[in-house]
């Protein structure tokens, strides 16, 4: 019997069991999975994209006159990933909002929605809004500068509505993002070095064309 029981054990052992582990699934928390530092927005063109996450980040967003938003993306979406926009009205404060793949364009609508808008676009990664860029979208050119005020030192005016850049006489253009533009309200301050007595002309910019010349002041 005892020999038996050997040759069993022999060729065919006990069946031994052990606890199984099993992989735990992989958890994505909500947000954005990873930020991207500061240095990248720098180099956004019309809109730097403020601080989310390293696989949505976007570059270059503009909008044109007919309202079409472009960007640089260099996260490959896939799946369920695509860009968001939403589009509100800022005289009526309506608003829509949908969802496109990733291309080399996006027309948003606004051109035949409104003459004013807000034009916001964020990247869906995951499901998760990871950054939103806000552009204006206007067909309204802008008005004249008013209150021109010209010293020996700088150059003063009220801002017409939604000014892109500024041409002065003489023909100098002055971008609103020009670090020698101050704007406080609705009123502008430019340090430039004038002769006593000139006076200056002004007129404003924008998608939608170009305003009137000041009065000169």
């Amino acid at each position: 019997m005892a020999y038996a029981y050997r040759q069993q054990t022999r060729f065919c052992p006990t069946i031994e069991t052990a606890s199984v582990r099993f992989p735990k699934k992989i958890q994505y928390a909500s947000g954005c999975p990873l930020p991207y530092p500061r240095s990248m927005a720098r180099g956004a063109k019309n809109c730097p994209a403020p601080d989310g996450c390293a696989l949505g980040a976007m570059t270059a967003v503009s909008i044109d006159s007919n309202a079409v938003v472009t960007l640089t993306s260099t996260y490959n979406m896939q799946g369920t990933d695509c860009f968001e926009f939403k589009v509100s009205n800022l005289i009526t404060t309506a608003s829509y909002s949908f969802r496109m793949k990733p291309s080399s364009n996006y027309p948003t609508g606004a051109s035949l929605f409104t003459e004013l808008s807000i034009v916001s676009v964020s990247p869906i990664i995951n499901e998760n809004v990871c950054s939103t860029c806000n552009l204006i979208y206007t067909s309204l050119p802008p008005s004249a500068a008013f209150n021109v005020n010209t010293t020996t030192n700088n150059v003063t005016w009220n801002a017409p509505i939604l000014p892109e850049n500024y041409t002065l006489s003489g023909g100098a253009t002055y971008l609103i993002t020009n670090p020698s533009i101050t704007v406080v309200g609705t009123k502008v301050s430019l340090s430039m070095t004038s002769p006593v007595g000139q006076k200056t002309y002004i007129y404003a910019s924008n998608m939608a064309g170009a305003g009137p010349y000041s009065i000169p002041g």
